[in-house]
Parts: C-alpha cells; sequence; structure tokens
C-alpha cells in the first residue's frame, strides 16, 4: 500500500516538473539566397513613348499643361505649366514623380 501511495505522489510532482520546463526554441528556418540584382539599363528599357504619354496624362489630371516631353533615362521628363507657374518634373518608368520644382 505504501508503494501505491508513494507512486501516487511522485506522479503529481513528475508531471509539475514536466510543465516547468523551459518551451523548445524555435529552429529558424533557412537563410535563403537574396535575388540577383536586376541590371542597371533594365529600368531604361521599359521607358517607352507610350509611357511617356500615360505619365503626361496623368500630370493633366493633376492640372498640368504639359508643353514638352521627353525620356531621359532612367527618367520621363516634362515641362508643365500649372496655374501659371512653370514646372519641370521628372518621372518614374510607373509614372510616380521623382522630382517637381518650378523652373
Amino acid at each position: 500500500m505504501k508503494r501505491l501511495t508513494l507512486l501516487g505522489l511522485l506522479s503529481p510532482v513528475a508531471l509539475l516538473a514536466a510543465c516547468n520546463q523551459p518551451a523548445p526554441k524555435a529552429v529558424a528556418p533557412a537563410p535563403q539566397p537574396a535575388p540577383a540584382p536586376a541590371p542597371a539599363t533594365a529600368g531604361a528599357a521599359e521607358l517607352t513613348k507610350q509611357g511617356l504619354s500615360a505619365c503626361a496624362d496623368v500630370l493633366r489630371g493633376q492640372g498640368f499643361f504639359v508643353t514638352d516631353k521627353e525620356i531621359d533615362r532612367p527618367l520621363y521628363e516634362f515641362d508643365a505649366i500649372k496655374e501659371n507657374q512653370k514646372w519641370k518634373i521628372k518621372m518614374s518608368g510607373n509614372c510616380e514623380i521623382v522630382l517637381q520644382k518650378l523652373d
């Protein structure tokens, strides 16, 4: 009978000891190699006359009157007027304004 009581006492103690163990450390995933950088001319090759016109349309939608437009790799370059002020605007290949300044 003593043996049964002793085992009854050890089981909860063993259970508590097992519960108080620190959690196993998570294994970090293996590092992935960085993607190869795109060649410097890849972005410049995407600049087209259609893209130039599309970016000019974006500027017109913002209230600019485009007076001149050209491809100045790696950007589109515009001369425009808004509220009687002359602006120089440079845009990326996806028509985001990179530089906008009064001329």
